[in-house]
Parts: C-alpha cells; structure tokens; sequence
C-alpha cells in the first residue's frame, strides 16, 4: 500500500514538475521559433483568414506553394490556424499548443508502460520519460511531435486490444490514426507504419494473415490520408506532382561520402546526437541482454520483432535519409516508448547497472539545459521577446514586406506580407521592404546567422540599409561568468530598410 501511494505520488510530482518548467519557458518564449515554423504553420493561418491553403512567404521554395500549399499533408497546419483563430495569432499562442502536445506525449508514455508492464511507472521510467519530452519539446516547429502522439495512441490500441481480437470499433479507431498519422507528416507517417507492422507482427506471429491484416488497415488509413490531403488539393490537382511527387520520385540512398559526411556532422552538431549515444547505447545493450536471457518464448519473439523493426528503420534512414536528424528523434522516442517499456524492472535495479543508467540520463539531458532551461538565466531585459517586439512594431509600419527570421514571424499579424529567409537568400533583390535578422547560430554573439556567401553579403549592403539593431558582443554567460554558447541566443535582432 505505502509502495503504492509512493508511485502515484511520483507521478503526480512528474507531471507537476512538466507543468512548472513549461509555465517557466511561457515567460521567456522558448523554445525559440525554428525554421520550419512559417513553413508548416502559415497555410493554416491563410486559410482561416480568407486567404485559401496557401504559403506566401515560402515564395520560391516550390512552384506554386504561394498560391496553394500541398508539400507536406494540411492537418499540422489545419490544426494550428484553428488553435490561432481561436485564440490568436502569437507566439504565446503556438507555443502553449506546443507544450499540450508534448504533455500529451509523456501522459501517453506513461499509459504505455502501465499498458506493457502492468504497473505504475517507477523513478527510471519518468526519467526517460523525461528526455522523451524534451527531445519532442526541441521539434515545436514541426509536425514531428504531433505525428508521435497519434504513433503512441496507435501503439497504446494495438498492444491493448490485439491479443484480443479486432472489432470493428477497434478497426476504425487503427485506420484513423493510422490516416492522421500519415496525414500530419506523409514520410514519417509511413516509415513509422513500417515500425506499426513489426508490432502486429509481434503480437499476432509472422503470417499471411497478419501482413495482410495490416496492409488492409494501412490502404485505409492511406485513403483517409489521401482525402484529408485533397481536400486543399482539389482545386489545383496539378500542384501535387510539382510540390508532392517529383520531390518524392528524388529521393535516393546516400552513397555520396561528402554529402554522408555533412548529415553526420548535422546529426551530432544539430541533433545533439553526442549526447544522446551513451543513453542509446546503454539501452540497446539491455534490450539485447534481455532478448538473449529470456527463457518465456512469446515474450522473447515479441521483443526481438519490435526491437528488429526499431533497427531497421534506423537502418532505412542512415541509408535514404542521414540528415533528417528530427526523424531519427521520433524514432529515439518510440524506441524506448515500447521495447525499453518491455525490459523487466529487475535489470535496472542492479546497483551497477542503475548508476549508468541515470549518468547517462544525466548527459542526455544537458543539450536542453544549455541550449533551453539555462538561456533566461544569461538574459537582459534587452534579450527578451516583448522588449524587441516593441521596438520592431514601432519601426516596421503595417503594409510593409518583410523578410524575417523566424523567430520573429508572431511580430507581424495581419496588414504584413512575411517572407521566410530562404527565397531571399537566392533573391536579394526581390521587392523586400525590410529583412530581419535575429541573433543566435552564427558563432558569434554579435553577428546575425545568415546564409549569403561573400557576394551575396556584397549585394545585400547594397539594397540595404541597417535602421536599428540591439545585438550584443556578448555570448550567453551565466550569472555573467561562464559561457554556455559562442553565439548570444535571445531575441535580439538587426533591422534593415530597402535603401
């Protein structure tokens, strides 16, 4: 009994503590905007503005992404221009739908492990828990974190209800989250299909049947997907090969060494990868250690099929696609979500096996300490968000065409036409009316992060003209003294006018 009220009392502390360190980044703005913010988000905004399912200030990415946007399925985006309509068009606004998302993710986690394991969650359990969330709190800007709960919802049905038999209520729950999740992020959607299936395998044994069970389900979830994906598509049916299907028809292994040598160094520069090993590498070790100590055949061969597909879609992305680092997180996340959730609590008691556990939890989660938790700690009142909103607003007049970065897109609500960096990158002369940029990434505290070459920074000082800027030559140090970055990431910006 006292066992017991011990574990609910952890979990009620867990989600608590979730709770304060989410109301804590609210009051500074972070995590920060990321560059596929207006890429996923400003379709849904148009469109419930009146303005149709489309993607102005992505201009030059795809044709015709500024007139309809179809590159990636409509229901991030749907659902985020719903969220804004309702609630407004902000950055407070996008970043509490965030944090639901990514609360609802460790919930599901939680409801996972009392699913596999029939118990409550021991201290261990929300400690990677724990690092799930703040891997999928690092992806805001994406579908990624979306996509993973409705993966995590399907996961939680089937290891509940397919021991048992599928009815038809349980069919139709399996084909729409197998539709929403494909229809959230299609490629994602269907490499984690690809995982789904070793999970059907796993419970119902290698057959026929079964494989033909899940592609019945899967062709309908593919469908639903498919109408949910029309129907901003209907109207201009055209745009799918230039925008969906030439882009998809290019995609090939990654054989090229320089090119493997970039994502490498993308994946551990970026994906905080170097951090992330020793936790992995630990908890592969022990899915292997129990896969070859397990004396219960059933529980052996279900493990070892949901471990195999784990590898093998590993396997798919190191080959296809290395530098989609955010994939591999998803699939981090999964991982451990249910194979690790399978390995008998007894392994992680032993006194030595529990100390590297929680040293190497220790190290996966400095990346969200240095680069999230700590940051307000190194801020002025000239580093924060609605400081430099005021003075942006005050200077930037309504009616103006501003490229941003996008960490400053919530600035600009209706009466702006926003443009994201990229298009302008290869177009300085476009008719720009102002471009701002933001510091933080570029490796020096005082310098904006932005990509135009040599010539191109040439041209832009010719267009150009700086109006106002509050960058410092100082990076984020804390209490003043210890630097935590080469770079100052805050919201401190330069703003320049077309000369």
């Amino acid at each position: 009994m006292f066992k017991s009220k011990i574990t609910q009392l952890n979990g009620k502390a867990f989600f608590l503590f979730i709770f304060f360190i989410s109301l804590y980044l609210y009051l500074f703005k972070l995590p920060f905007p990321g560059v596929d913010d207006l890429f996923f988000k400003q379709a849904g905004v148009s469109l419930l503005r009146g303005s149709g399912f489309c993607a102005p200030g992505l201009i030059g990415f795809a044709p015709g992404v500024e007139k309809h946007f179809l590159w990636y399925p409509p229901l991030y985006p749907f659902i985020y221009g719903v969220w804004f309509f309702l609630f407004g068009f902000s950055l407070s606004a996008s970043l509490f739908l965030s944090y639901l998302i990514c609360g609802f993710i460790a919930f599901k986690q939680c409801q996972l492990f009392e699913v596999i394991a029939k118990r409550k969650a021991p201290l261990y359990i929300y400690g990677l828990i724990f690092f799930s969330w703040t891997i999928a709190l690092k992806e805001t800007y994406r579908p990624d974190p979306l996509l993973t709960l409705f993966v995590l919802a399907l996961l939680k049905l089937l290891i509940n209800e397919l021991p048992k038999g599928l009815t038809l209520k349980v069919n139709i729950s399996i084909i729409l989250l197998i539709g929403l999740s494909l229809a959230t992020s299609f490629a994602l959607g269907v490499l984690s299909m690809v995982y789904i299936y070793f999970v059907f395998v796993s419970l119902r044994g290698f057959s026929i049947r079964t494989t033909k069970s899940f592609i019945s389900l899967f062709a309908f979830g593919f469908v639903f997907c498919i109408l949910i994906w029309w129907i901003p598509g209907h109207s201009a049916p055209y745009l799918f090969k230039s925008q969906v299907i030439i882009p998809y028809s290019r995609l090939s292994p990654a054989i090229n060494l320089p090119f493997l040598r970039f994502a490498v160094i993308k994946h551990f520069k970026f994906g905080s990868a170097l951090f992330y090993l020793p936790l992995l590498s630990s908890l592969i070790y022990a899915t292997i250690k129990q896969i070859t100590l397990e004396t219960d055949s059933i529980k052996k061969s279900s493990l070892s099929w949901q471990f195999l597909g784990i590898v093998i879609v590993w396997i798919f992305l190191i080959i296809m696609i290395p530098y989609k680092y955010t994939y591999f997180q998803v699939f981090y996340l999964i991982f451990i979500s249910v194979v690790v959730f399978q390995i008998p609590a007894e392994f992680f008691k032993r006194k030595n096996v529990k100390i590297i556990l929680y040293a190497c939890l220790f190290i996966s989660y400095l990346p969200f300490l240095r680069t999230t938790l700590l940051i307000p700690i190194t801020w002025k009142r000239e580093d924060t968000y609605e400081y430099n909103k005021k003075l942006i607003k005050a200077i930037v007049p309504v009616g103006s065409r501003v490229v941003t970065d996008p960490r400053f897109w919530y600035v600009f609500d209706k009466g702006y036409e926003v443009f994201d960096q990229d298009p302008f990158n290869s177009d300085i002369a476009g008719p720009w009316d102002y471009v701002l940029l933001a510091s933080g990434g570029s490796g020096k505290p005082d310098t904006p992060l932005v990509n135009l070459g040599y010539s191109g920074l040439y041209s832009f000082k010719q267009y150009f003209v700086k109006q106002l800027g509050t960058m410092s030559n100082q990076p984020n140090k804390l209490f003043g003294i210890f630097p935590i970055s080469k770079s100052r990431w805050c919201y401190r910006f330069e703003l320049y006018r077309r000369r």
